[in-house]
């Protein structure tokens, strides 16, 4: 099974999370900004929020596009998943930005996302949310906006959210002077729930697939890491489009 790149990861006819235009996609989790596509696939959960979507339940097989997909949760956000696609009997692992809850399967190929790491914030947002004045988190997407609403709850905060940024469709009272958005001003809170290099390491390693490709902005960093571990890996690079047999005899084991 061929896997490639270009705009997003491809294998058959789908591609994984594009950044532009393509006939049918699967989306791991929900982006900022989402390219148009004819067909959409995402978990159930996502796609309960996402009109025109083909919802896939969790550790159920279906078969999209000449694959059969199996639906894992990455715990980035809800319904954020990651994707197990197999053809004649060949498993690639897909997996997105992902959390500390995710439980990996073995495969043989991995495709894995390095995604920038996430920001430090300075200021005390729940501190400064518990003081009852006017205020707005901006969060860079949807697990980071589900992530401060968890936090403000736990805290006892009363606060709006952007619906598709929780579990249910309650948005929090209109009347709440604190305002969880995706993106736009206000203070910067990076509350992505993702593993860091460390972590991504330990992640390759449990999978154990005979053929690693990475993509994203932290791929060669994540590469380097991997070959300090020994694990031999590949970076998937745009604008080309690559081409990588699943099971070539120049991948060891």
């Amino acid at each position: 099974m061929e896997v490639r790149y270009h705009e997003g990861v491809r294998i058959g006819a789908l591609t994984f999370d594009p950044t532009r235009a393509v006939e049918s996609a699967f989306f791991t989790h929900r982006p900022v900004r989402r390219p148009t596509v004819t067909q959409a696939v995402m978990s159930a959960p996502l796609a309960a929020r996402w009109p025109g979507a083909l919802g896939v339940p969790f550790h159920q097989g279906v078969v999209a596009m000449g694959l059969r997909i199996e639906v894992l949760p990455s715990g980035y956000g809800p319904g954020g998943a990651a994707v197990i696609a197999t053809r004649a009997g060949h498993r690639t692992l897909v997996v997105g930005p992902v959390s500390t809850s995710f439980e990996p399967q073995p495969a043989d190929t991995l495709v894995l996302l390095a995604p920038e790491p996430v920001r430090a914030t300075e200021v005390d947002w729940v501190g400064a949310a518990c003081l009852g004045q006017p205020l707005t988190l901006a969060t860079p997407d949807a697990a980071a906006a589900f992530a401060v609403s968890l936090r403000l709850t736990a805290a006892g905060v009363p606060h709006r959210r952007p619906a598709h940024a929780s579990p249910d469709t309650r948005e929090g009272p209109r009347t709440a002077r604190v305002q969880v958005a995706i993106g736009g001003s206000g203070v910067e809170v990076d509350a992505r729930p993702q593993l860091d290099e460390e972590a991504l390491v330990g992640l390759v390693g449990r999978v154990d697939a005979a053929c690693v490709l990475l993509h994203g902005p932290r791929s060669e960093a994540l590469a380097r890491r991997l070959g300090e571990a020994g694990i031999p890996c590949r970076v998937l690079s745009a604008p080309r489009q690559l081409t990588f047999p699943g099971l070539s005899p120049a991948w060891p084991r």
